[in-house]
C-alpha cells in the first residue's frame, strides 16, 4: 500500500483523510473504504484514457456503496469525508505523477549538498548550516494549522536561536496563494524571524530536489510524500535528517526531540 500512496497524487488526500479518520475513532470503517480505493487505484493506473470516464464512474458507484455499508456499521458521519475526498480526486483527470529521486539526489550525503533560493531570490547554498541544528518546515499563510505553527516556530526561533543555534528554514509550498512581497509582510506580521525562502513544490515532478530528498530520508506513515502542510524535519549537526514531525505535534515535544541534537 506504500507504493501507492507514495506514487500518486491522488492518495495524499486519501491519506489526510486517513488520518483524519483515525483522529475521530473510525479507522476501521476508513479503511475499508481506503482498501476500495487502493483497487480503484490500481485498476484507473493500467487503463486507457479513452476508458477512463466510463471506468470511473463505474468505481465511483462501487465506492458508495462501500462507503454506506461502512457507514451503516460504525455510524459516524466522519467517514463521508474520507468519501468524498476519494471520490472528488478519482473524478480528476490527470494521470498520476510519480515522484522519483533523481540520480543526483541518490549521491547526496547531507543538505549541505543542495542550494535553494530564499525569499529574495538570492542563491543560499545550505552549507552555512554545518553544525547548527535545523529545522526544515513547509508553510503556508492561509491554513487552519498556519496560526499554531507559526507562532510555534517564533517561539523556537525565540529561545534556541541565539543559545543552542538552532536554524529554522520554511519553504512556502505549492499552496501558498501570496507573492514574495505578501508572503515578506505576513511573516514580519507573525513575528516570523527565522529564514524564510522561495515558494516551492513539495511533491510529484515538480517538487525542490531538497524536499525529495528529506522525503527519502524521513519517511512518513501511509507513504513518503508530504500529506499536510508544516511538516517539520528536523537536521543534526552534520546535515542529516533524523526526525519528521507533523503539523498536530506540541511546542514541548519538539523541543524534547531538539535537545536529543544540541
Amino acid at each position: 500500500m506504500s507504493n501507492i500512496f507514495q506514487h500518486t497524487k491522488h492518495s495524499m488526500v486519501l491519506g489526510a483523510s486517513f488520518r483524519q479518520a483515525q483522529e475521530s475513532n473510525t479507522l476501521k470503517s476508513a479503511t475499508e473504504i481506503l482498501s476500495t480505493c487502493f483497487e480503484i487505484h490500481n485498476r484507473i493506473r493500467v487503463i486507457d484514457n479513452a476508458d477512463k470516464d466510463s471506468t470511473i464512474n463505474y468505481f465511483k458507484a462501487t465506492l458508495r456503496r462501500r462507503v454506506r455499508v461502512c457507514s451503516n456499521k460504525c455510524g459516524r458521519l466522519q467517514i463521508f469525508g474520507t468519501a468524498f475526498c476519494a471520490l472528488r480526486h478519482l473524478s480528476t483527470r490527470t494521470a498520476p505523477v510519480v515522484a522519483a529521486a533523481p540520480e543526483d539526489l541518490k549521491n547526496a550525503s547531507s543538505i549541505y549538498d543542495f542550494t535553494v533560493r530564499d525569499i529574495n531570490e538570492q542563491d543560499v547554498p545550505l552549507e552555512k548550516y554545518r553544525n547548527h541544528v535545523a529545522s526544515i518546515v513547509n508553510v503556508v499563510s492561509k491554513c487552519g494549522l498556519t496560526v499554531t505553527n507559526y507562532k510555534g516556530l517564533a517561539e523556537l526561533h525565540d529561545i534556541y536561536a541565539e543559545s543552542k543555534g538552532l536554524r529554522i528554514l520554511a519553504f512556502p509550498c505549492n499552496q501558498e496563494p501570496r507573492n514574495s512581497e505578501e508572503r515578506v509582510c505576513f511573516a514580519r506580521s507573525k513575528n516570523a524571524k527565522f529564514g524564510m525562502f522561495e515558494k516551492i513544490g513539495v511533491n510529484g515532478n515538480n517538487a525542490h530536489p531538497l524536499w525529495k530528498y528529506l522525503e527519502h530520508k524521513k519517511g512518513g506513515t501511509l507513504g513518503d510524500f508530504i500529506k499536510w502542510n508544516f511538516i517539520n524535519f528536523i537536521i543534526d549537526r552534520s546535515g542529516q535528517p533524523v526526525e519528521r514531525h507533523g503539523p498536530s505535534v506540541g511546542l514541548s515535544k519538539l523541543v524534547s526531540s531538539f535537545e536529543k541534537y544540541w
